[in-house]
């Protein structure tokens, strides 16, 4: 099994957190769950293909919600011990 821990952040403010999970068992065993600090729902499972499906679909969803940019969405990734900014471009 494979975790990876992402934070969401929108105009520098975080405003989440998704923990990507790999189950090491093919497509249907990958599962994404989203803790959301404004409205304090954990737990949340998107629905996603894969990790980059579920990073553009946050972008997606907190343009609405906030009325920003694209580059107003970014994201960090927990990579030892540390949370470190990440392009999901090059996802």
């Amino acid at each position: 099994m494979k975790e990876r821990i992402f934070k969401v952040y929108v105009k520098g403010k975080a405003v989440g957190e998704l923990r990507y999970i790999d189950y090491d068992l093919g497509l249907d065993h990958r599962h994404f769950y989203y803790d959301n600090y404004r409205t304090k729902d954990k737990n949340l499972e998107l629905l996603a293909c894969d990790l980059e499906g579920a990073l553009q679909g946050l972008v997606f969803d907190y343009k609405e919600i906030f009325n920003c940019k694209y580059d107003d969405v970014t994201f960090s990734e927990l990579i030892d011990g540390r949370f470190v900014e990440i392009n999901i471009d090059e996802i």
